[in-house]
């Protein structure tokens, strides 16, 4: 797009609410390069300029919210999945129906 057809916003979400059960530990906390996969992600998202970034995770799930708080990522961008255990479509629906972010 170019500046004379204008901008646009995005959004974007990232599921992080799995147990990564078939792999052992949760595969967006795994090293990658000098922080974790979610880490990169953010940065990336961040980079490319996305206007608002929301990571859906378990409510319970005290690793993902130590590197989410290492990676100084505000609470009020964590969307809480109940129940997780349901699969990767209810974090989808946690996602639509949150009303804590900003429309952009």
């Amino acid at each position: 797009m170019t500046a004379e057809q204008g901008s646009f916003s995005f959004g974007v979400v990232i599921l992080a609410a799995g147990r990564s059960s078939r792999m052992g530990q949760p595969k967006l906390l795994l090293p990658w390069g000098k922080s974790s996969i979610l880490g990169h992600l953010i940065q990336q998202w961040q980079n490319l300029g996305a206007k608002q970034i929301a990571v859906v995770c378990s409510p319970d799930d005290a690793g993902m919210n130590a590197e989410l708080n290492r990676l100084n990522f505000p609470k009020h961008s964590r969307v809480i999945n109940p129940n997780p255990e349901r699969g990767m479509f209810s974090s989808i629906q946690c996602a639509a129906a949150w009303q804590d972010g900003s429309p952009f």
